[in-house]
């Protein structure tokens, strides 16, 4: 029978400027972001919108960034929620109809947890602290309108989790294995079937978050 080679990357036509912006709290997974983006950029042979690497003018975040992408995924941690330009950042991609994919970050310092999330976006216009209220408002954030808005789109998007420790581990492994196949196919020695190692399924529930790899 024959043989399937790894494939680490494919072609992603994007319909826009971006396949996706990456929406994260920096002091919580900047390094993580990071990694994400030039992974992302590497797999899908497509642009991909990271602030720290492609903002020139806070005004673009919106019109170049997330109007300007297929979608908006979002780095979910502790605080994530708590910080007034990713709430921003989220009620644009919702009023924009710009779908939403969550990635669950299980390592590191701040981990999301389901549970506080799920009482912050819901209560946002009152569980906020009065810090970062005060610096929504200034942005022309309604809280309330974000807090019916996130209960009724963020628990049911598309989701995985990720522990990114353990991720590194099997893209490296992966990536052993798919340039292994690619030197065997080369000599035409193709004698073991090679496997793909699979990626954290989504959430089968759409539950976000809620089954965490610890």
């Amino acid at each position: 029978g024959s043989e399937m080679c790894i494939r680490d990357s494919f072609d992603w036509r994007p319909t826009r400027r971006w396949a996706t912006f990456l929406s994260h709290y920096k002091m919580e997974c900047a390094t993580d972001a990071r990694y994400l983006y030039d992974l992302l950029r590497k797999i899908l042979r497509a642009p991909i919108y990271l602030d720290s690497s492609t903002l020139t003018d806070l005004r673009s975040l919106f019109t170049d960034g997330i109007h300007q992408s297929d979608t908006v995924l979002l780095m979910a941690t502790k605080g994530v929620l708590t910080r007034p330009w990713c709430i921003s950042e989220l009620l644009t991609a919702i009023d924009a109809r710009v779908p939403i994919v969550g990635v669950s970050i299980a390592s590191g310092c701040a981990p999301y947890d389901f549970a506080a999330a799920t009482a912050l976006m819901t209560h946002l216009d009152t569980l906020l602290p009065a810090d970062k209220a005060r610096d929504a408002q200034v942005l022309g954030i309604d809280l309330l309108d974000a807090a019916y808005k996130f209960s009724n789109t963020i628990p049911q998007i598309i989701s995985i989790s990720l522990n990114m420790n353990e991720s590194r581990t099997r893209l490296a492994a992966a990536r052993g294995r798919a340039r292994a196949c690619g030197r065997a196919r080369a000599r035409g020695q193709l004698s073991k079937k090679h496997t793909a190692v699979q990626s954290p399924e989504p959430n089968k529930n759409n539950d976000f978050g809620k089954n965490l790899i610890q």
